[in-house]
């Protein structure tokens, strides 16, 4: 494996390779992906229970006028 060239100040011998580096960038990609999800799910189900729910009222709205 290749390392970077980061030691860390309280021991020197310590180095980061870009195995783990990469690992927590995945991570961190997962955790957004998952979060996107999260939020994106709920919003397109609940905008097509809206617009199905206004497609079944509509017909009754053209009869309420028809009456009229």
């Amino acid at each position: 494996m290749p390392y970077l060239d980061v030691t860390l100040k309280s021991n020197p011998n310590v180095r980061v390779t870009y195995f783990g580096l990469e690992i927590s960038i995945l991570i961190g990609l997962l955790f957004v992906f998952l979060l996107f999800l999260l939020i994106s799910i709920p919003v397109y189900c609940g905008v097509k229970w809206c617009e199905e729910r206004r497609r079944k009222r509509l017909p009754i709205l053209r009869d309420n006028h028809q009456e009229l």
